[in-house]
């Protein structure tokens, strides 16, 4: 998304993202990021355990489908649950009144989480999640590595928009023709693509996105 401020010469915008109109090549751009809670950060390990009855000692996968939840996910992850359980523990944010049929103790699932979240992040070692701006920009500044499946009839295609720039950025991966157990599975095999892909995230993240705005409009 991007705000437009009216009688000036300039826009901000949230991403690099959508630049190529002749609207956009008219206009002075600042990139500023998405401003976002950084109450996310103050998450506690001991409690995310203790919320969800995990061990510590396996790597815990988020899964989620955005504000709404998303069907296409809960399937992808019922086709991929036999493969994934012998490695990873699955939180899975559904939406409401769309649980899943599975039950076993590698997976819990909640239809949403508000204050419990920042406890569940701080045990994820990996999501797989939609692509919207605000969750790709917490992604980023807490360096999750990613698997990301944006939503087809997200307006204006910016979902997939917003997919493309990350992997650009070896910030996240898209998942496309490949089952999601082999992707997840090969990355969490690859120690150095883990490494590389939390330094994209630290690089794209902007953890002063609400500060810059404001700095922005102040100024004018």
């Amino acid at each position: 998304s991007k705000l437009k401020i009216q009688n000036s010469k300039f826009k901000i915008q949230n991403s690099k993202l959508k630049t190529q109109s002749a609207e956009t090549q008219n206009s002075k751009i600042i990139f500023t990021g998405n401003p976002i809670r950084t109450s996310i950060l103050g998450g506690d390990k001991g409690k995310g355990y203790q919320i969800t009855g995990f061990r510590s000692e396996r790597p815990v996968v988020l899964v989620w489908g955005g504000s709404q939840g998303a069907l296409e996910i809960n399937n992808i992850i019922k086709e991929s649950f036999s493969h994934l359980k012998s490695i990873f523990q699955i939180i899975h944010i559904t939406g409401h009144g769309k649980m899943t049929d599975i039950h076993d103790e590698s997976y819990i699932q909640f239809q949403y989480l508000d204050e419990e979240l920042k406890h569940i992040y701080a045990i994820t070692d990996f999501v797989v999640g939609r692509a919207g701006a605000n969750s790709l920009y917490e992604l980023a500044l807490m360096q999750k590595p990613n698997i990301l499946i944006p939503l087809k009839s997200s307006a204006h295609n910016h979902q997939q928009l917003n997919a493309e720039y990350f992997e650009k950025e070896g910030a996240s991966i898209i998942l496309r023709d490949n089952p999601l157990h082999e992707v997840l599975i090969a990355l969490h095999n690859n120690e150095q693509k883990i490494k590389n892909m939390r330094e994209n995230l630290s690089r794209v993240a902007r953890p002063d996105a609400a500060e810059r705005i404001a700095d922005i409009l102040l100024s004018i």
